[in-house]
């Protein structure tokens, strides 16, 4: 029995790892659609090139060019000169910091965000035609309560990998991996005319399968630092985007479908994401309207 549910819960998992990485149809619709193309092509010269290149250039170009050109000038002139050029290398990466890679991610947050919506957006009219209509007023309420959950499940990951011994990095790791692939499915999802339940029950239902698929682009960025690892996943995200466009799993007709094989057919885990969101909304209400009652 063990053994059964271990292998239909891996033959998923395998299949969402093979699924992300197949590069068929974003090579497909890259170069089919002319809107997928440019907007691809800006979100890797802006991530890949600029966002990444600047990161590399200060740790691998300016900072050992002035190391260097420091020595050069200070020779062998005691240890309060060579503390004296331990702050200003300090210094001169912290503004290059302040100034330029964090401006620079906040643009790029923006940017990417009007490319992948192009991106989604032209890939699920090629795939699968016409997008349902949600109304502006439930879009706005949905993507308030969006971000407090995916607030609250960050917060879940930071706490596994810090609070957790040995197996925090892998419990983080795998919350991430599910993270990753409600960001690529939720707006064919949304397209669709699911509201963000329904979405959310889909990666519960078919955990292993969108484990594997968030598995490859989690790996990749995590080998990195911070920023460049946001830039790798920026860069790599469109394609993902297109991949779950494609995908034949997770179908809305699917969402309350059991998974066969499996002793628990539903993983709850948005539950408690979900639960912290909504006491914050209820205690928001509740001074709304205890405000009202003055």
């Amino acid at each position: 029995m063990v053994l059964e549910w271990a292998n239909d819960a891996f033959r998923l998992y395998w299949t969402g790892v093979q699924d992300a990485l197949n590069v068929y149809w974003p090579a497909y619709y890259a170069i089919k659609s002319e809107k997928i193309r440019k907007a691809s092509s800006r979100c890797i010269v802006l991530n890949g090139v600029l966002f990444i290149g600047s990161i590399v250039l200060l740790h691998s170009g300016l900072l050992p060019l002035l190391h260097k050109a420091g020595g050069l000038v200070l020779g062998a002139r005691g240890d309060v000169a060579s503390a004296a050029h331990t702050v200003v290398e300090a210094a001169v990466g912290a503004l290059y910091q302040a100034f330029w890679i964090t401006p620079l991610y906040l643009i790029s947050l923006l940017m990417n965000t009007i490319w992948y919506s192009r991106i989604a957006d032209a890939a699920f009219e090629l795939h699968h035609g016409v997008k349902v209509a949600v109304g502006v007023d439930v879009t706005i309420k949905e993507g308030m309560y969006r971000a407090l959950v995916l607030v609250f499940y960050v917060l879940e990951s930071v706490v596994a990998y810090q609070a957790l011994p040995v197996v925090g990095p892998l419990v983080s790791t795998v919350l991430v991996c599910w993270m990753n692939a409600l960001y690529s499915f939720e707006s064919v999802w949304t397209m669709q005319g699911l509201d963000l339940q329904k979405r959310l029950l889909l990666i519960e239902r078919h955990w292993p399968y969108f484990m594997g698929f968030g598995t490859p682009v989690a790996l990749v960025s995590s080998f990195w630092s911070t920023f460049i690892g946001l830039g790798v996943f920026a860069v790599c995200f469109p394609a993902c985007l297109i991949q779950a466009t494609c995908s034949t799993f997770g179908r809305p007709d699917t969402v309350d479908e059991e998974v066969t094989g499996l002793p628990a057919p539903r993983l709850p885990i948005f539950r408690l994401s979900t639960r912290c969101s909504d006491a914050v909304l209820r205690g928001v209400n509740d001074v709304v309207s205890a405000k009202k009652r003055r």
